[in-house]
């Protein structure tokens, strides 16, 4: 599984996220919020389905920062 979180440039609660996955020791990967109104791979379309559309929440009304854990699919 792969941690990704997508953030927002000043975003005080992406900050604060960022810094307890570092105290943690996480594995993360840190995404541009602007990647899930444009949508850049597949990681990018799920996470925009599953946090967004599938939360029924309105892109204007997303609240950052969004942590979405990645799973590939197994072939």
């Amino acid at each position: 599984m792969k941690k990704i979180i997508y953030t927002k440039d000043k975003c005080g609660g992406c900050i604060t996220l960022k810094r307890d996955l570092d105290r943690q020791g996480a594995v993360y990967e840190e995404r541009d919020s602007s990647r899930l109104e444009r949508p850049e791979d597949e990681i990018d379309i799920k996470a925009f389905i599953e946090e967004v559309v599938m939360k029924n929440i309105a892109p204007k009304d997303i609240s950052f920062p969004i942590e979405y854990d990645y799973q590939a699919e197994k072939m």
